[in-house]
């Protein structure tokens, strides 16, 4: 398994050859929903996003909030417990806000929850 170190660089190395809006979450980043998994939507509402957001100041012009809450079947779980959107100008401008602090913020991770991230650089096509 690889270390919160190892993951922030692969991410950070994700967005060397973009040209997109930047939504990753996060972060595009949502939180895999798994039996027996531990996700504190208050903490990461209120004190990581807001981490987030300190670290990045600029760079990220606004995020969101999305809390899963069932699947596509009835009575099935929600594929994510959580996800934000991150947005940004550039994969450039991500990278030049988020890189700096990818450690300390990845690092936060584990203070609302057990799960691990997935992440995802998307376009916004229409919005």
């Amino acid at each position: 398994m690889k270390s919160q170190s190892e993951k922030s660089k692969q991410f950070a190395a994700l967005h060397q050859a973009g040209n997109s809006f930047v939504i990753p979450n996060p972060w595009d980043i949502g939180s895999a929903n798994a039996p027996g998994a531990r996700f504190d939507h208050e903490y990461y509402r209120t004190t990581h996003m807001p981490l987030v957001k300190d670290r990045m100041g600029d760079s990220c012009k606004s995020y969101t909030i999305d809390k899963g809450l069932a699947g596509s079947a009835p009575g099935t779980p929600a594929i994510y417990v959580g996800m934000c959107h991150i947005f940004c100008d550039s994969v450039e401008v991500f990278q030049k806000g988020f890189g700096p602090h990818a450690q300390e913020i990845m690092c936060d991770v584990r203070n609302y929850t057990n799960l691990t991230p997935v992440m995802q650089i998307s376009e916004v096509i229409v919005g």
